[in-house]
């Protein structure tokens, strides 16, 4: 079985780890980030967050 995934980034496009598909409408629902582009599906966390991501990488 196929998980879907949705890419997360921060304020300043840094990517984040991929999030759930439920966690992506979830963060939607409530205003917490917003659609970045559509393919690949990615979105923009909001300016102040309240969830805990990990960062991906930094360089």
């Amino acid at each position: 079985m196929q998980t879907n995934y949705v890419f997360l980034v921060d304020t300043n496009k840094q990517p984040l780890n991929p999030i759930h598909s439920a966690r992506a409408r979830e963060l939607l629902n409530k205003n917490k980030a917003a659609i970045y582009r559509q393919f690949p599906f990615t979105l923009v966390q909001c300016k102040i967050p309240n969830y805990q991501f990990e960062i991906l990488y930094r360089e």
